[in-house]
């Protein structure tokens, strides 16, 4: 069509009759018309497509809603360094901001030794296993690796017994190796000039990925073994999600309300406890926590190397079951105070009935507070002021008679 549209356009230029700028005009009203059809046809499929699937189904929303505009900003190395010294600065800030006495740490989250089983080692994984492994993962390449992992892939029985030797290698030692612990932050669909919309979220090689998967598999049946899984998080577990977290909450708020009661809601955004992890295992830990490196590429520059002082790898496999089990102290002060609560990763809902007492339940979450503040400062955490919110959640009857206002 687009052809024919030029053959049109090049006969009424030439010879400028009318007949001719009629038919172009038609043409390119079909035209127009050909390509908004074809581009509303194309998202009904794409939608249709992933209905279960939610995150690609937000990204193609703000897509068409928000289109990504270019930025301006010529990107260079130094712009890349400013980018590291953001992500080192901003943890060092935090840290800065707590306060120079810190309250003694809230009570340890302290399992019964008696019935906690340590892992001292971490078991050999097998070659199908690591195929498993191998299938499941995405064709996702970074820039560290030395070939495209789609090409690794097509080589799984070759590859899948070396990679084996080399992961039982890392977990006997009880180390990982440096080029395994070297990430990449990438996020070119954003715009440069805004740090502040950047997250330093990981980018680590294929066979980092792997190994990661293989711990994480044997740090989760230990938890599991032991029951040391927070009973209201959702976040980073299979078959548990934001709707889990949300209907959870909803069903709680509402058979509250049914019992005639209305119920605060509080929303926060934001260390020694024994989890049973010792010998050649906690070594391990040691290894991959420490002498971790990064740096931002950003249009084809990359930016210094820079040493991670503190925190996990975000969004991956280890990091996140790693973080959970820092904060699993917090759910038993919350409950001390006996307040409900739910969590999706650092996100976290405190509710309580307030009959027949408001007033009480009101210094109940108040003190609630107050030690979470305190133990956050004691784990060199903050709690993000900005995005905590309190809210009254009832009947419209009950939140017009609630007696404070």
């Amino acid at each position: 069509m687009k052809m024919a549209g030029r053959a049109l356009e090049h006969h009424y230029r030439k010879l400028g009759l009318t007949v001719y700028k009629l038919a172009f005009r038609d043409h390119q009203r079909s035209y127009f018309k050909s390509l908004k059809d074809a581009q509303c046809q194309f998202y009904s499929n794409h939608i249709n497509k992933n209905t279960g699937n939610s995150k690609q189904l937000f990204a193609t929303i703000s897509h068409l809603l928000e289109p990504q505009q270019p930025s301006s900003t010529e990107v260079t190395k130094e712009r890349c360094n400013s980018f590291v010294n953001f992500f080192r600065s901003r943890a060092n800030n935090i840290r800065s901001l707590m306060p120079g006495s810190h309250p003694p740490p809230s009570p340890a989250f302290n399992p019964l030794f008696g019935s906690l089983q340590f892992l001292q080692y971490f078991t050999e994984d097998s070659s199908s296993h690591t195929d498993e492994i191998l299938q499941k993962m995405k064709s996702s390449s970074c820039t560290l690796d030395p070939i495209p992992t789609v090409l690794l892939k097509s080589f799984i029985p070759i590859v899948s017994p070396i990679i084996t030797k080399l992961i039982n290698l890392s977990l006997q030692t009880g180390h990982v190796p440096p080029s395994l612990k070297t990430a990449v932050l990438k996020k070119p669909s954003l715009d440069p000039e805004v740090l502040a919309s950047y997250r330093p979220i990981s980018n680590l090689t294929f066979l980092s990925k792997v190994l990661e998967q293989t711990v994480a598999f044997q740090l989760q049946s230990h938890l599991r073994c032991n029951n040391l899984f927070e009973k209201f998080q959702s976040g980073f577990l299979s078959a548990h999600s934001t709707e889990t977290a949300l209907l959870r909450v909803k069903n709680d708020l509402l058979m509250t309300a049914d019992a005639g009661s209305p119920s605060l809601l509080i929303l926060l955004d934001h260390l020694h406890h024994t989890v049973g992890l010792s010998g050649t295992a906690l070594q391990w830990f040691r290894s991959y926590l420490s002498g971790r490196t990064e740096h931002v590429m950003l249009g084809g520059c990359k930016s210094r190397l820079s040493t991670v002082t503190c925190g996990v790898p975000q969004i991956l496999f280890l990091g996140p079951i790693l973080f959970t089990i820092y904060m699993l102290p917090l759910g038993h002060v919350i409950s001390r105070h006996g307040l409900s609560l739910h969590c999706y990763a650092d996100d976290t809902q405190l509710y309580i009935k307030t009959a027949p007492n408001p007033s009480e339940a009101i210094l109940h979450i108040t003190a609630c507070l107050e030690e979470i503040k305190a133990w956050m400062n004691s784990n060199f955490l903050q709690l993000n002021s900005s995005k905590t919110e309190g809210l009254l959640v009832g009947t419209p009857h009950q939140i017009r008679s609630f007696p404070i206002s």
